[in-house]
């Protein structure tokens, strides 16, 4: 009789243990501050207009959606999740990174990539304007220009008409 009295207050203090250790997790949303937002904000972009960062756009559907990720911050969510789960919602275009890691190493190395090629190219032809610092005149008088004797006849025809 005992073990089944012990067994019916350890499930009751679970019982009421659980929603009190939930309610421990959630913060106040008025206690987030807009750093705190702005700081994943600034890690999407909105749908509706292009290119704009979501923690500067004003748009209704953008105050929403920052509404959305303080709710979520003050459920205890981290950073990673409401992340995930504005791609899971929104799609791939809502991040400003590609989710996919080959995408986002792809994205972030392209431009040094480029950069890299840059300077590749002008040390290239610094090297090649090294190698040849003189260069030969151009011949003026090559093997295409007519004898003085065409070029005086055409003058002398000029003149006449």
């Amino acid at each position: 009789m005992r073990i089944l009295i012990s067994v019916l207050v350890a499930a009751i203090a679970l019982v009421i243990a659980i929603p009190l250790i939930a309610q421990g997790t959630t913060v106040d949303p008025s206690t987030i501050t807009d750093d705190e937002v702005n700081a994943i904000a600034k890690k999407m972009f909105c749908l509706e207009c292009e290119n704009i960062p979501l923690d500067v756009c004003g748009t209704q559907a953008c105050i929403q959606w920052r509404d959305e990720i303080r709710l979520q911050l003050a459920e205890g969510r981290t950073e990673a999740e409401i992340l995930e789960y504005f791609r899971v919602n929104h799609g791939e275009q809502a991040l400003a990174e590609p989710g996919d890691p080959v995408l986002r190493a792809l994205t972030n190395a392209t431009p040094y990539v480029f950069a890299l090629l840059a300077l590749a190219g002008g040390a290239f032809v610094v090297f090649r304007w090294q190698q040849n610092p003189t260069s030969e005149p151009v011949d003026t008088e090559s093997d295409d220009m007519p004898p003085d004797s065409y070029l005086a006849q055409l003058e002398q025809d000029l003149r006449n008409q």
